[in-house]
């Protein structure tokens, strides 16, 4: 069975599938079944799924900072942009090296704890106490580097 879930601790508000689908407030498909417009979490109004811009001005998304060139949702009582891929990403996540859940949340100019860069726009709380850029979200847990045998571990203890 699937279910809509608050995804707070503690909390047990649950709702089925098939009543989220019936509700028509909360978004809008096209004939080919793509949302045309719907109601995300991070922002108070509805966002409107567009494929171009109006004018000719660069916009940036408000969840990866990166330049609007492919779908994307915008609000139109508020200068706010998200790409269909940042709309799509999880809201929660579990992340490779906790057990606690990585909630997905926007945030100004914040520090990433993970590569220490100073980002905007979507970040992951992984136990309220560290933040994760999506750049940093999308990094596995392991990788293999071109030119060395063995994989790769992520190491926290690890100071220069």
């Amino acid at each position: 069975m699937h279910i809509w879930n608050c995804g707070k601790s503690g909390c047990n508000y649950v709702v089925h599938v098939n009543y989220v689908l019936e509700d028509d407030i909360l978004y809008k498909v096209n004939e080919a079944g793509e949302a045309t417009k719907i109601q995300h979490f991070i922002h108070q109004h509805c966002l409107v799924l567009a494929d171009k811009m109006e004018e000719e001005i660069d916009r940036k998304c408000d969840g990866c900072m990166l330049s609007i060139s492919t779908l994307f949702f915008y609000c139109s009582e508020y200068s706010f942009f998200l790409h269909k891929s940042c709309v799509e990403l999880p809201r929660i996540k579990q992340h490779w090296f906790r057990q606690d859940n990585a909630t997905l949340y926007l945030k100004h100019f914040q520090t990433c704890d993970f590569c220490y860069q100073d980002c905007s726009g979507f970040f992951y709380n992984i136990a309220r106490y560290l933040r994760m850029c999506l750049r940093c979200a999308k990094v596995a847990d392991t990788i293999k580097c071109e030119g060395y045998k063995h994989f790769l571990f992520f190491d926290f203890k690890y100071e220069m």
